[in-house]
């Protein structure tokens, strides 16, 4: 991070408390800390939702907060898995590792 590392002030929270307004006030819904345990992908391979507590919440956009990784990982199905394998596997690669986690 020497001479390059920036942070917002207050914290990452406060991304999601600037954004979340102005998708609301575009008729939209944010779910801050909501925890997402699928994203729903349908037979164009398209993300179309995400799964919270068991319910399936559709949306036209699908954004996650997380790492790059984990969201690839753990929250993409496994019969979808094979999209994202070459990309998980250049993510993960030691070049760009050092420079993923900052960015993440």
């Amino acid at each position: 991070y020497t001479g390059g590392g920036y942070f917002p002030v207050g914290g990452p929270s406060m991304i999601a408390r600037r954004v979340v307004p102005i998708i609301e006030k575009s008729q939209g819904k944010a779910f801050v800390r909501a925890p997402v345990s699928s994203i729903l992908i349908n037979e164009e391979n398209k993300a179309i939702g995400v799964t919270v507590k068991g319910h399936q919440i559709f949306a036209k956009i699908v954004v996650s907060a997380i790492s790059s990784t984990i969201t690839y990982k753990y929250l993409i199905p496994e019969t979808h898995q094979n999209l994202v394998r070459s990309h998980l596997k250049m993510i993960e690669s030691p070049e760009l590792v050092s420079g993923n986690s900052y960015m993440s």
